[in-house]
């Protein structure tokens, strides 16, 4: 099932793919905690949920090499193949329960910079494009692996894509799209289940330089 939907080199090289009875203790005690919490009801902004949702998605950016195109495959398998499901115990609800935690961990952050109608905004956008960011991540990784410069047509073309995405989130008032990148500056857990790293960030900003610079 595994090679349905990742390269042999991928399965050699990822952590969350080697034999490791620690590592599955750690998921399988996880999950099991997230279980419980659904099912009894408690809400995923309750701060339980959202402390495991932290666990959570540090422990999915660690266990797949920070590679979120590897991060969006697995999501597919673990959506489309009930075999996984039942062996896991990560089925589509509990999946959707942690990423309802995480956003309330990092609404609360944001709510440190951004005034009410700013949230508003960014509540009712925040997940939109929340299937296009991990394959342009990857994109952008792969051209960074590649060595490619900031200034190619390539790169430049992601890099388009990149703030465009980031303007449905954080809309169109320079002063809000400030403060958010203000945020991110002061506050690393936003970055935490992104996949993405300041390098990265680097590498596009540069790319966006060149882009005004022609």
């Amino acid at each position: 099932m595994y090679d349905q939907y990742f390269s042999k080199e991928e399965l050699s090289r990822l952590p969350l793919f080697q034999p490791d009875g620690a590592r599955q203790s750690e998921w399988q005690t996880l999950v099991a905690q997230v279980r419980a919490l659904k099912e009894q009801g408690v809400p995923p902004a309750d701060p339980r949920a959202q402390q495991l949702s932290r666990d959570w998605m540090a422990m999915l950016e660690r266990d797949t090499a920070g590679d979120a195109g590897v991060a969006q495959r697995l999501n597919d398998m673990m959506r489309n193949e009930p075999a996984m499901q039942q062996q896991s115990g990560i089925t589509p609800d509990l999946t959707q329960y942690v990423a309802a935690a995480f956003g309330a961990v990092k609404q609360a952050l944001y709510a440190k910079y951004l005034d009410a109608d700013e949230m508003r905004h960014l509540r009712n956008n925040a997940g939109k494009d929340a299937d296009q960011w991990p394959a342009l991540i990857a994109a952008v990784r792969r051209e960074m692996d590649a060595g490619t410069a900031p200034a190619d047509p390539a790169v430049q073309a992601l890099a388009r894509q990149w703030f465009a995405l980031f303007r449905n989130f954080a809309g169109d008032r320079p002063e809000t799209r400030d403060k958010i990148r203000r945020a991110h500056e002061n506050e690393p857990l936003l970055m935490s289940g992104t996949w993405m790293s300041e390098a990265m960030l680097d590498f596009i900003r540069a790319s966006a330089a060149s882009l005004r610079a022609a």
